[in-house]
């Protein structure tokens, strides 16, 4: 009996093992990993059957995209939707903070921008929204920040291939209520090339964006993340990347809120999947 009780326990032992073992291996394949343009037929999708059964339970539809830093595959649920652009809305901000350091229309990520005295609308003047990650974050990323000068923004749009590329007439909300729309498989990409110091901006200024969405510490990872929401398409964001083994894993989910208890599911969301991943732990 006691042979038998310690011939299971071994086997166990043996089975939980293996188990934490190709949950890290899973994890770290994604390590080089990324998305081409998010185009169909230009990167490899590996469907996150885990992904799926959370959306399922919170009842949302939505879509949830993971990848590496580098290279074709990305890991995810509902690959159609992935490829499909929406308006970006105030995940926009990330790059309109490039823009407007790079561009000097601030002179550092702690300048106070004035408001007026007065109070904003939601959605065009709130802060840089993870919860409250910073008042800095919301002097950078404001509506005030952005360049001016039609021509020079859409040529900036255009230098990093943010999504469709489209800026309208109206220089100061084009990402809010279109006509600029990308899909989460662009966010992925373009956030893969801000962590690696791939975009045409300076090294210090992609540095000072980078800290500005740092939102959370856990053992051995860091994560950063940007919220979004569209109130005239009744869509939110949660996009960003975890910094763990030396890696960076991107990410970029977005959903329809149906409902106003759905924005919360944003951010809990993605976390579940990243937990499921073995990428975070809470």
């Amino acid at each position: 009996m006691t042979h038998r009780f310690f011939a299971s326990f071994i086997m166990m032992s043996l089975f939980v093992v293996f188990a934490v073992v190709l949950s890290m291996s899973s994890v770290k394949a994604l390590s080089g990993q990324l998305p081409g343009t998010g185009g169909a037929g230009e990167y490899n999708w590996v469907e996150l059957p885990e992904a799926g059964e959370l959306f399922r339970e919170a009842g949302v539809e939505g879509t949830f995209v993971l990848c590496g830093a580098a290279g074709d595959t990305a890991f995810g649920f509902n690959r159609e939707r992935a490829e499909k652009r929406f308006v970006p809305a105030s995940t926009f901000k990330i790059f309109n903070a490039l823009i407007g350091l790079s561009a000097g229309s601030v002179k550092n990520a702690e300048e106070s921008i004035p408001w007026n005295g007065q109070p904003q609308p939601v959605g065009r003047f709130h802060a840089f929204r993870n919860g409250d990650v910073g008042t800095h974050t919301e002097k950078v990323c404001e509506h005030h920040v952005v360049d001016k000068d039609r021509p020079a923004m859409r040529g900036k749009i255009t230098g990093i291939g943010y999504g469709n590329n489209e800026i309208g007439r109206q220089v100061d909300r084009f990402w809010l209520g279109g006509p600029l729309k990308i899909s989460a498989l662009e966010q992925a990409r373009l956030l893969a090339r801000l962590t690696r110091n791939d975009l045409p901006f300076p090294p210090e200024t992609m540095a000072a964006v980078r800290d500005m969405v740092k939102l959370e510490e856990g053992p051995g990872w860091t994560l950063y993340s940007k919220t979004g929401t569209d109130a005239k398409s009744k869509l939110g964001w949660w996009v960003g990347w975890v910094e763990r083994w030396g890696e960076n894993y991107v990410f970029a989910l977005n959903l329809d809120l149906k409902n106003p208890e759905d924005a919360a599911k944003r951010a809990e969301l993605g976390r579940a999947a990243l937990k499921a991943m073995g990428i975070i732990d809470r």
